[in-house]
């Protein structure tokens, strides 16, 4: 009888888990947008997408629209997209900073 209650109260905490699953990283669980899946939140520290040459990126199966890589070879973030294939992401303004200077530049 016990095991059969544990059973039942195990099965109904993992449909209720799989069901509601947001993952928050550096921010409570409770507090992830709604409208997200994963939420990432940092005061100090960036987003790190996958490394990848073009030849890399290009041995991809069956990339899904949206899946996003660093490409190594063109030193760009980009993006796939189902009808124009892997594009860019559009920056009109490049901003540097290093410990003595800002510059800005437009490519």
């Amino acid at each position: 009888m016990k095991k059969q209650i544990l059973t039942t109260l195990l099965f109904i905490v993992v449909v209720n888990l799989s069901s509601n699953a947001q993952v928050g990283i550096g921010v409570s669980t409770a507090n992830v947008n709604p409208s997200a899946q994963l939420e990432v939140s940092s005061t100090n520290k960036g987003l790190l997408p996958p490394r990848m040459t073009t030849l890399q990126r290009n041995a991809i199966a069956n990339p899904a629209a949206g899946l996003i890589i660093y490409n190594l070879t063109t030193h760009a973030l980009e993006y796939y997209r189902e009808v124009e294939g892997w594009t860019s992401f559009a920056i009109s303004t490049v901003t540097t900073t290093t410990a003595r200077n800002t510059s800005t530049t437009n490519p």
